[in-house]
């Protein structure tokens, strides 16, 4: 005989994680203004390649298009693939609408 509480917890277990995975999709990062810590929460992104993106867009400014990312340097493709859900530029396009409101 099945153990109910046993089998209630699994289940409370499986819907959470379907819960958690689904609030990577909901809530995209910012890359124009998201720390180091947030940034390695992005697959692919470590210590070293979180700083590599402030570094560059403190250089640089905002990133305007995903594609942007792809000139720092271990930023590749694959990485714009993994991560397509999960990063936003709406900085870059707030600061783009504003200047031509401005013009």
């Amino acid at each position: 005989m099945k153990n109910p509480i046993r089998h209630l917890s699994t289940q409370l277990f499986l819907c959470l994680a379907v819960f958690l995975a689904g609030l990577n999709a909901v809530f995209a990062m910012d890359v124009n203004t998201a720390s180091s810590i947030e940034l390695q929460e992005l697959r692919g992104v470590g210590p070293r390649r979180a700083e590599a993106i402030i570094t560059y867009r403190e250089k640089h400014g905002p990133f305007k298009t995903r594609e942007d990312l792809l000139k720092i340097r271990g930023i590749g493709p694959h990485f714009l693939e993994l991560n397509d859900k999960e990063i936003e530029l709406p900085s870059a396009t707030a600061k783009a609408k504003g200047d031509l409101a401005i013009n």
